[in-house]
């Protein structure tokens, strides 16, 4: 039926995952397929967030919806590579192209993560070829992820930024759980660019589009205003008191400057 990139559904995996979980909200399949004159277009949603991408290297003859096992989802994250540690030395060492997966194939039947490059022992299966997932069921499996605690002395003063906010400029509500579901479309085809929010109203959509990604749109739905638009007060205080110390500074230091004769 169609062959995608499997990194599009790495990417789209927390909305794919949020819908998988919210099946009351988004029964139709929460991952689509659409033709496309330039390839086939690739849609993810959970009813509340939407995300599209133009894969210019698929194809399909006419639109299809998909229900992904969480299993299959998590199956087209990219392997990481392998650290070995000798002495003082550290090396992470990339696992082999055809343990990485690079494409899905959806059927009528099943889904299958085709690898990077076919396994060695292929020549003895052709034309099977082995696939790295190929199962429909939901799987559970625990994957567990460790990480060393770091304690760090902070080289710049985040609170500048408080007085060069303008309270009430812009008013945009959204829920951070929706923001989030588009974190890894950024890792993964966003490079260096900028994600930006635009818009978002009762009635209107907010935009989400990816700098030099060209491929991408997204999408999350209007929400509500928050009428709790009020800074906390200590964050008012805290604004002003640098506010008052950096005037106090600029001050002094035009002081330095007259003193000195510098212009």
């Amino acid at each position: 039926m169609a062959i995608i990139q499997s990194r599009i559904i790495h990417a789209f995996g927390p909305i794919l995952l949020s819908a998988a979980k919210e099946v009351f909200r988004w029964k139709d399949g929460a991952f689509m397929v659409f033709p496309h004159p330039e390839g086939a277009l690739c849609v993810a949603t959970d009813g509340q967030t939407l995300a599209m991408m133009l894969d210019r290297e698929a194809a399909v003859a006419s639109p299809r919806a998909f229900h992904l096992p969480e299993a299959l989802i998590k199956a087209c994250a990219p392997r990481a590579p392998i650290s070995s540690i000798y002495a003082d030395e550290q090396a992470d060492l990339p696992l082999p192209e055809w343990s990485q997966p690079a494409a899905l194939q959806l059927t009528h039947a099943c889904a299958s993560v085709l690898p990077a490059m076919h396994h060695p022992k292929d020549a003895e299966w052709k034309p099977r070829g082995f696939h790295l997932l190929g199962r429909m069921g939901r799987e559970d499996g625990g994957v567990q992820r460790v990480t060393d605690y770091q304690v760090f002395t902070p080289t710049k003063d985040p609170r500048v930024i408080l007085p060069t906010i303008v309270p009430g400029a812009t008013r945009l509500s959204m829920d951070p759980a929706l923001v989030s579901n588009f974190s890894l479309i950024k890792e993964v085809f966003g490079e260096t660019g900028c994600m930006t929010f635009t818009g978002g109203t009762d009635h209107s959509p907010i935009m989400v589009l990816l700098e030099r990604c060209p491929d991408f749109f997204g999408a999350i739905s209007p929400m509500r205003l928050s009428q709790e638009t009020e800074w906390p007060e200590f964050a008012k205080a805290l604004r002003d008191e640098v506010s008052a110390e950096r005037a106090k500074s600029a001050d002094a230091e035009r002081r330095t400057e007259v003193a000195e004769g510098r212009p």
